[in-house]
């Protein structure tokens, strides 16, 4: 999704658009890696079960190593 910066990171006046996917994950997980760099709580999502990446912020391969844990998730 293409996103404002400030609507994902609500402490920032930046408004320029970021690219983000929302990825389903273990809570505990998210918990952990959420105030992460590259990691936000999920934007126009369940924040307890949904974590927003920003893309270029975090490498491909733990993008889709968490793609398909949500998609293990979801099923």
């Amino acid at each position: 999704m293409d996103v404002p910066y400030n609507k994902v990171y609500r402490n920032s006046d930046k408004d320029h658009i970021i690219d983000v996917i929302n990825v389903k994950l273990d809570p505990e997980l998210i918990t952990s890696i959420k105030n992460t760099k590259g990691f936000a709580p999920a934007y126009h999502m369940n924040k307890t079960h949904w974590v927003s990446i920003e893309i270029g912020k975090v490498s491909d391969k733990k993008i889709k190593a968490l793609i398909e844990m949500s998609f293990n998730n979801v099923l």
